[in-house]
C-alpha cells in the first residue's frame, strides 16, 4: 500500500501564539534560491523525505518548530489513515545541492504552500514531501 502522502498534510493549525498556518494554492514554481531548506526524515513502514522552505533572513528556529508541527502531524496522520508507524528525525539544515539532487532522482514529489499569518502579515513557506528517498541526507549537513 502506497501511503497518501498528501492526505497526511496538514490543512490549518494554530501556531502556538504566533498566528495561524494555512495550506494555501501551490504559490508556483518551487524556488531553492535565497530559501533555508530543513529537512524532516520519515522512517519505520513508509519512508520519506519533508523540505520546508522559507526565504533567508526569517527567523530559522520559529520556522523550523513550524516544521516540526507539521512534519508530526503528518506522521500522525500516517498512522491514523494508514495505519503505518512512522516517527521522524530531528530537523536537519539541507544545502541547496543535496535538495537539489533529492529532487532531481525522486519518482515524484507532493509540494504544498503554508501561509503563517501573524501580526497581519501572510508569510509563505513551502512543504515538498518526497516519499521513498535514499539516505542522501546524511551528506547535507547538521541538526537545526
Amino acid at each position: 500500500m502506497i501511503p497518501k502522502w498528501a492526505d497526511a498534510l496538514p490543512e490549518s493549525f494554530k501556531f502556538y501564539h504566533l498566528g495561524e498556518v494555512k495550506q494555501t494554492e501551490v504559490d508556483g514554481i518551487l524556488e531553492l534560491e535565497q530559501q533555508h531548506i530543513i529537512a524532516f526524515r520519515f522512517y519505520g513502514d513508509t519512508q520519506g523525505v519533508m523540505l520546508l522552505l522559507f526565504k533567508e533572513g526569517l527567523d530559522q528556529s520559529l520556522y523550523t518548530e513550524m516544521g516540526n508541527i507539521i512534519a508530526s502531524r503528518s506522521a500522525q496522520a500516517l498512522e491514523e489513515k494508514n495505519g503505518l508507524g512512522v516517527m521522524i528525525t530531528p530537523p536537519y539544515i539541507l544545502k541547496k545541492s543535496i535538495a537539489e539532487r533529492l529532487i532531481e532522482n525522486s519518482d515524484y514529489c507532493i509540494q504544498r504552500s503554508y501561509h503563517h499569518k501573524i501580526n497581519g502579515e501572510s508569510i509563505p513557506v513551502e512543504v515538498l514531501i518526497i516519499p521513498h528517498t535514499h539516505s542522501a541526507l546524511s551528506e547535507g549537513g547538521g541538526h537545526a
